[in-house]
């Protein structure tokens, strides 16, 4: 298994939520045959007022933002003072309240086994903006891959879809901060969205 809450189903993976009670798996068989057409039509960049480390002040942001509001901040807050000195992050948000979480952790230390185990090298966990109306990720992407380029950090690994934006982000997404496919990981139901090929991307820091 490469990504969390996934199970075999008629010899495939697919993804059931713990989060939402409706993510059933009725529901993922219904969509099942489902495929996700070309990239949906992107929403424009938003401009964030503020971002922040993640850090026990600021998870309870980042479940209002992953979670869209559903009550799950005390799981978390207590998953995070478990495995904060693993899983770091960045929270932004706009003048409406926060809007977008960035999650990494050190790939050496990443729980999926596709991930290669490096030494200077990163594996972006979690890559999510809530917001209907704009894209909250490219800041704060950039923020993450500045700030990974000063710490001598060598390599980035994120997992993306091919043309929808799970998990984390499409493809072209991707490619435009010089993200490059590494391998096709297969088809997989992305969250009652359909299905779409999963992609593991690499940035190699240094490349334009």
């Amino acid at each position: 298994m490469f990504f969390p809450f996934n199970i075999l189903w008629k010899n495939a993976i697919t993804r059931t939520s713990p989060v939402f009670e409706d993510d059933s798996l009725g529901s993922l068989i219904e969509s099942s045959d489902n495929p996700l057409g070309m990239h949906p039509e992107a929403l424009p960049p938003g401009d964030l007022e503020l971002i922040e480390t993640l850090s026990s002040s600021t998870i309870g942001k980042s479940i209002v933002i992953c979670c869209n509001g559903e009550a799950q901040i005390g799981k978390k807050k207590a998953w995070y003072s478990e495995n904060s000195t693993k899983y770091q992050g960045y929270v932004g948000s706009a003048a409406s309240g926060p809007k977008v979480i960035l999650e990494f952790i050190l790939a050496i230390d990443s729980p999926y086994s596709v991930i290669p185990k490096k030494n200077e090298a990163l594996h972006i966990l979690c890559l999510y903006s809530n917001d209907d109306s704009y894209d909250y990720r490219h800041e704060i992407l950039k923020r993450f891959i500045d700030e990974s380029h000063e710490k001598k950090i060598k390599e980035i690994y994120v997992i993306s879809g091919l043309n929808g934006d799970y998990p984390n982000g499409p493809l072209s997404f991707f490619e435009s901060f010089g993200f490059k496919k590494e391998v096709s990981l297969g088809s997989m139901q992305t969250s009652l969205q359909g299905i779409d090929e999963v992609l593991l991307m690499k940035k190699s820091l240094g490349e334009v």
